[in-house]
């Protein structure tokens, strides 16, 4: 095959802060007690559900992608949405490996969370993340990556046009504002 696409209805790989937020409150909810119990009630309350809150089924999926990888298509592509924004990031694996995020027509955020969806992709939030998340007793993460376009906002639909063995994916966002 020349390009293998795989489906989830959340992101493989997050912004990088916030992927290491949702490891940090997997291994809170996991400890006994009131800190626990809180570290739950976040994780509910703020819709922590991706694969980093996941460690384990993370390092599943990355073993899964990266045999896939190996194994010779031109491109792996995991698609999915669901993070009220749009990005493209390529994992460093062999190969060609992206996630393909795609968030659904008219998944609104507020204006003042988008600069945080923005910084979470910085290299800065990038490295501090990781040293709270292994502070915190994260093992090492089994794949690194790179935003490679994004984030946008606002209505988007995205596509993936393939073509024998050429790949490209383009995405049409336009941000409604209020008058």
């Amino acid at each position: 095959m020349d390009h293998l696409l795989l489906g989830t209805s959340v992101p493989w790989l997050l912004p990088h802060a916030i992927d290491a937020v949702e490891t940090v409150n997997e291994i809170a909810a996991g400890r006994r007690g009131p800190r626990g119990r809180l570290a739950e009630q976040v994780r509910q309350a703020a819709d922590l559900e991706h694969w980093a809150a996941f460690r384990e089924s993370f390092d599943r999926l990355t073993a899964l992608v990266t045999s896939a990888a190996v194994r010779g298509p031109l491109t792996v592509n995991v698609l999915s949405g669901d993070v009220h924004h749009s990005y493209v990031a390529r994992a460093g694996l062999p190969g060609r490996v992206f996630q393909l995020t795609c968030s659904p027509v008219h998944n609104k955020i507020h204006w003042f969370m988008r600069p945080g969806f923005r910084l979470g992709w910085s290299r800065t939030a990038r490295r501090l993340a990781r040293r709270w998340a292994e502070w915190s007793g994260a093992p090492p993460l089994p794949v690194s990556w790179e935003r490679v376009a994004g984030p946008s906002f606002g209505n988007t639909i995205a596509t993936l046009d393939i073509d024998g063995q050429h790949a490209r994916c383009s995405s049409n966002s336009r941000a409604r504002r209020r008058r």
